[in-house]
Parts: structure tokens; C-alpha cells; sequence
């Protein structure tokens, strides 16, 4: 059997009581159920025929068939071994390459590599289990270069801490590690009736799209940097930040040491950072002369 048509909640409610497969909550299963919204997803993500599209969490392959529909070349990710000759079925025919495995295991590194060699610019499109979307999404930035652009359906509270500002109780170190890589934005947000079963939370969708031009500054000194200004919420920068610069170094980069993390902006972690950075080498200098 195969299908190359959408799959909408009757098809999916059937395929799951005929295998006899109950959706996982500890893997946050959550199947998308809304042809439409699926297509709305691939219009968003503005796929073109030939494009290279990475899917985590592919499921039943709601979006997959979507994306593939579109002229996409899908290499999708799915964790659940139960899904995956499912999948297979309702992709059979299209360009889609299945993967079973851990995305929080997986080097993508090496998977796009391997699908191709020829260093080809990816993007990521996926409708993520909520319990791994930013630790995935802050290590699909960190470490795949080759992935440009991502489209994530994401849990709402995740998608606003994703775009959250200064002095908001969303902000926070994951807002500012990922504006460190990309420009985020939020597209739309949807009721949980698109997906099956239905989940007591609202979704939304946000799109990220690398910055061509990355700081100078490494990533690994701007995250220490970042997680000691949220290690404690409720206090100043001259404490939490004591282990890695004084006040006078805090002030001494254009930050006041008596205002708390979330009242900075990229900009000043960024001042922060290169301050202790220049501290250090000049601490490596002092020590070899």
C-alpha cells in the first residue's frame, strides 16, 4: 500500500487503532493531524523543488509528505520503531530517506554528510516532541553549520522564551544562545486540535534563520558568560558574574554591575565577554613573561 495524499485525522486515528499503537507521552507523541496546517508549514518554511530538508520527530509522516510533495529531498528522523514501517508506507514512492534513531544522540554533522557530500546548505523542518526542542534546537546551531534555516512547531512558552526581550520573565540564556546564531521569529500559533491526541498545551511555529556574518567572539566563552547572568535571577551582576569579572570590569565593558541578567541584551553579553576574554590573555601573557 501506498499514499501520497495527506493524511488527516480519520486516516491517522485508523492507521494507529489498526497497529494497535498508543501514543507515547514520556516521547511527547503528538501527531499532527491538519493537512492544511501541514501545508502551511512547508509554504512557511519556503521549500523549492530540489531543497534538502532535515525532520526530527517525523511520526506518521504528516509533514513529511508535505515537504516531500513540495519537491523536497527528506531525510527524516524518527526515534519510535513502532512508526517506522508506517512511515515508510505513507512515503512510499517520494524522496524520502528514513532514519531511526535518538536526535539527541544522532551527530547531524555526519548524517547530512553522509546524504550529502557536496556541502549543500540544509533546512530543518520538523514539528519537535516538546521535551527536547531547545536542547535540540541550541545544538542544531552549535554544531551544524550546514543547517541555514529551521521551521519548528515548538510548545507556545518555548516558542516566546525562543523571541522573548530584555526584562521579560520568557527571557532568558536560551533566548540569548540562540540570537547568538540566528534571527528568530515567531509565524503562528495553533490550537492543540491540530494534533492527535490532543495536548493541553498551545503550539506555535517559529522560523530561525542562521546570520550570515557570526560573532568573532567564541560561542563557548559567550555561553559561560550568559549562564552565569541567569544562574540567579534575582541577582546583580556584580555576584553572579564575580567568579569571572569585578564591578569595575563589568562597568569598565559599558554595563552598570548592579543590574540583573535579564536587563542585558546580546550586545552587552557580548561586551561582557570579550572583556573576560581579554582578561585571560592578558592573565596568559602576565604568566609566561
Amino acid at each position: 500500500m501506498h499514499s501520497n495524499h495527506s493524511l488527516g485525522k480519520s486516516h491517522i486515528r485508523q492507521v494507529l487503532e489498526s497497529r494497535g499503537i498508543h501514543p507515547s507521552k514520556s516521547l511527547g507523541q503528538n501527531f499532527l493531524v491538519d493537512p492544511n496546517v501541514a501545508r502551511r508549514i512547508v509554504k512557511i518554511s519556503g521549500i523549492q523543488d530540489g531543497d534538502r530538508v532535515l525532520e526530527i520527530g517525523a511520526g506518521l509522516g504528516s509533514l513529511t509528505v508535505e515537504l516531500a510533495g513540495a519537491g523536497a529531498k527528506v531525510v527524516a528522523v524518527e526515534f519510535d520503531r513502532n512508526l517506522i514501517d508506517i512511515l515508510r508506507e505513507h512515503t512510499y514512492g517520494q524522496e524520502v530517506q528514513i532514519v531511526h534513531g535518538d536526535a539527541m544522540k544522532m551527530d547531524f554533522k555526519e548524517l547530512l554528510e553522509d546524504f550529502d557530500p557536496a556541502g549543500k546548505s540544509w533546512t530543518m523542518v520538523s514539528n519537535l516532541p516538546y521535551n527536547i526542542a531547545t536542547p535540540l534546537v541550541i545544538s542544531m546551531l552549535t554544531q551544524v553549520p550546514r543547517i541555514k534555516k529551521m521551521v519548528i512547531m515548538v510548545q507556545k512558552e518555548v516558542a516566546q522564551r525562543f523571541i522573548a526581550k530584555p526584562n521579560t520573565k520568557e527571557y532568558g540564556a536560551s533566548t540569548l544562545k540562540i540570537a547568538y546564531f540566528a534571527n528568530c521569529k515567531l509565524e503562528a500559533s495553533f490550537s492543540p486540535n491540530i494534533f492527535l491526541p490532543v495536548p493541553n498545551i498551545e503550539s506555535a511555529l517559529v522560523t530561525m534563520e542562521r546570520n550570515e556574518l557570526l560573532p568573532t567572539l567564541d560561542y563557548k566563552t559567550f555561553s559561560d558568560m550568559v549562564n552565569a547572568g541567569f544562574a540567579n535571577r534575582r541577582k546583580m551582576l556584580r555576584t553572579t558574574l564575580s567568579q569571572m569579572l569585578s564591578p569595575f570590569e563589568i562597568e569598565s565593558a559599558g554595563v552598570d554591575p548592579s543590574l540583573r541578567g535579564e536587563a542585558l541584551n546580546l550586545e552587552h553579553f557580548m561586551a561582557l565577554s570579550s572583556a573576560f576574554k581579554a582578561k585571560q590573555s592578558s592573565c596568559d601573557l602576565r604568566g609566561e613573561s
